[in-house]
């Protein structure tokens, strides 16, 4: 009876598993059938290891990344307890050279009102060019190169703290 059994079992487990060899198995979906998607690739940005404020007395300048290799730039310059000019641009990042050069710019000057909010901020210009160069080391120095006023020529901007 145990041998019958056994045989009677061994049989249904081969007869099963030949139905399973013989289904058909799902073909993998076509490609071409999909939609397209329009994910992005996440590429490092290599400004990323420059971001964060670099200064040099009333001057900083915050280098922030963005997509694709540009980052964004902010130079803000204390003239006063209530008056500094503010410079925003963005370029793209050249790795080789470790420079953005950038044709964006636009330069406020900004006044600060009796409850240190902003009063007024008068757009001085926008469309200005120049570059930043940033150096590799101990520190990290940035000098900053303004086609429109050179306002800062010969200054070097020390890497003070990071963007996060």
């Amino acid at each position: 009876m145990k041998r019958t059994l056994h045989v009677f079992f061994s049989a249904v487990m081969v007869l099963a598993l030949c139905a399973c060899m013989s289904k058909p198995q799902p073909s993998a979906p076509d490609i071409s059938t999909e939609p397209e998607t329009t994910a992005e690739v996440t590429v490092e940005n290599p400004v990323k290891k420059f971001a964060g404020s670099y200064e040099n007395g009333k001057c900083t300048i915050d280098v922030t990344p963005l997509k694709n290799g540009q980052a964004k730039f902010l130079v803000h310059w204390g003239i006063s307890g209530t008056e500094h000019t503010d410079w925003t641009m963005s370029g793209t990042f050249d790795p080789d050279t470790l420079t953005a050069e950038y044709s964006n710019c636009v330069k406020t000057e900004v006044s600060i009102g009796s409850e240190n909010y902003p009063e007024s901020g008068d757009q001085i210009y926008s469309g200005g060019k120049g570059k930043f160069v940033f150096a590799e080391g101990n520190p990290n120095t940035l000098t900053w190169v303004d086609d429109m006023e050179h306002a800062a020529d010969g200054m070097i901007f020390n890497y003070a703290y990071g963007a996060e």
